[in-house]
């Protein structure tokens, strides 16, 4: 019997290629990631998956399965969405004011921090993580994106409005040096979505194409 090679997964697929730029190796050769490289990836996915959620709200389908790879399934794959987004992330979306302050609020439940944002990035951005466990957080995140998108669309317009916006209060985290910003984000919803459309195109010709033709 031939047993079908596996399709690629968009959000794991995007977090390997990300992660796999950022791999450096110690004195012995061991291979790492810089925590604070995959938190820039956590939040990039985050964003960028978020909107296309948000895009395919109304016809979640095709987007669920280029996610998930297993046709037939996206049902059952659109409520593990919502489940893990309800369970993981959602209590934070109220206070968070950027994608990257609802990273951080989870990071300081996670560690049970009471440490502001500034000095949880101190603690923590120079550990070295092994990098597959980088990219299983990182896909993660843009499963998380994937689901606030299309259960939770509003949400996602308030976080990429609040985030185009520079809060005074992460002044100190931009100087740390953390590259994902608000200062960066300073861009139309649209503009955004038309950037990762575009890469969600490129990915299903690639690995999709039956979904190009329904």
């Amino acid at each position: 019997m031939v047993l079908m090679e596996e399709k690629p997964k968009f959000a794991a697929s995007l977090a390997h290629t990300y992660i796999q730029e950022k791999i450096q190796e110690t004195s012995l050769g061991r291979p790492y990631v810089m925590v604070e490289a995959s938190w820039e990836g956590c939040v990039l996915l985050l964003q960028g998956c978020s909107l296309l959620g948000r895009l395919f709200e109304d016809n979640p389908e095709p987007f669920v399965y280029v996610l998930t790879a297993h046709k037939g399934e996206e049902l059952s794959a659109l409520n593990h969405l919502k489940s893990i987004v309800e369970e993981d992330i959602l209590e934070f979306t109220a206070e968070a004011t950027s994608f990257s302050e609802l990273l951080f609020l989870w990071e300081k439940k996670r560690n049970n921090s009471t440490e502001d944002i500034a000095n949880l990035f101190l603690k923590y951005q120079a550990v070295k993580m092994d990098p597959n466990t980088a990219i299983n957080l990182v896909t993660l995140w843009g499963l998380y994106g994937a689901g606030l998108g299309l259960h939770y669309p509003y949400i996602v317009e308030d976080l990429f409005e609040a985030s185009c916006k520079l809060d005074p209060s992460w002044k100190e985290i931009y100087e740390l040096g953390f590259n994902v910003s608000p200062e960066q984000l300073v861009t139309y919803i649209q503009e955004a979505t038309e950037d990762v459309v575009r890469l969600l195109g490129e990915f299903s010709v690639q690995h999709y194409p039956e979904i190009l033709e329904e």
